[in-house]
């Protein structure tokens, strides 16, 4: 996989085929799952960044526009999760993409933010 720039818009290439057309992906996101299954990233349109896995912008209801950022994008060992900081007004959360329930959701500051992952059962024996 890799990111390519077309006429001013970025786009993931994966097994050769394009993902997407984004106003940017973020510097160092680009993330494989341990497996080798799964790829995923932020990119941003406009204003708000998306998390993006295996080609599909991730969004928490239909009327969800984006977030303020995105960063720290990680893979559980077993490949089942995905964790990123998102922020979103003032607060900076840690999502586990594989729900949307506001009970995963940590808010963190950004010198603990993946540490914050421990506080989460199915995470704890992820993170060092």
């Amino acid at each position: 996989a890799y990111l390519a720039c077309d006429g001013g818009r970025w786009r993931a290439v994966v097994d050769g085929r394009p993902h997407g057309s984004y106003d940017t992906i973020g510097e160092g996101t680009l993330r494989f799952s341990p497996d080798g299954r799964h790829v995923a990233y932020a990119a941003r349109t406009g204003d708000k960044w998306l998390a993006v896995v295996d080609g599909k912008e991730l969004k928490k209801h239909a009327e969800f526009q984006g977030y303020e950022g995105i960063a720290e994008m990680v893979f559980s060992p077993d490949s089942r999760f995905l964790a990123y900081t998102a922020k979103l007004g003032t607060a900076e959360l840690v999502l586990d993409l594989t729900t949307d329930d506001a009970e995963k959701q940590v808010k963190a500051h950004a010198a603990t933010r993946l540490a914050l992952l421990k506080e989460i059962p199915e995470w704890a024996s992820y993170i060092p």
